[in-house]
């Protein structure tokens, strides 16, 4: 569980070795993931996923949240109320945690990677958004 109280079911951009959950989805086949890549599997539905994705993704991944009202998520991104792809997560969260950057935090795409992702002055958001429309 995170500060948001949300107990998440599965990891949908992770590695082996950069993973937050036992279930997770990576980039590449790896034998322990329960799929390769996130936007191939049918659906999200049904799952409460923890999404740390490239950033460059955070447009389909909101794009995917709204086709899919019964998916949950937590989403890491920049805090960028400015940008489409925020401004359509913000839209849809029930909560969201904004931290600034910590230069002792340990973010990196891969455990070996060689610097942090993004400079020190991008303040983050941990953007929840909950499963919408259910009867």
């Amino acid at each position: 569980e995170d500060k948001l109280r949300v107990r998440h079911t599965i990891d949908l951009f992770a590695s082996v070795g950069c993973r937050q959950l036992d279930r997770y989805v990576s980039k590449f086949p790896d034998g322990r993931s329960v799929a390769v890549d996130a936007f191939s599997l049918r659906s999200w539905s049904g799952e409460v996923s923890w999404v740390n994705c490239d950033w460059d993704d955070l447009d389909r991944v909101a794009q995917r949240l709204e086709a899919e009202p019964k998916a949950a998520a937590t989403v890491l991104c920049p805090y960028f109320p400015a940008e489409l792809a925020f401004q359509r997560l913000h839209r849809m969260c029930s909560g969201m945690v904004v931290m600034e950057w910590d230069p002792n935090w340990e973010l990196r795409a891969e455990p070996n990677a060689s610097g942090p992702l993004g400079p020190p002055e991008w303040n983050v958001a941990f953007v929840h958004i909950p499963a919408r429309g259910l009867a």
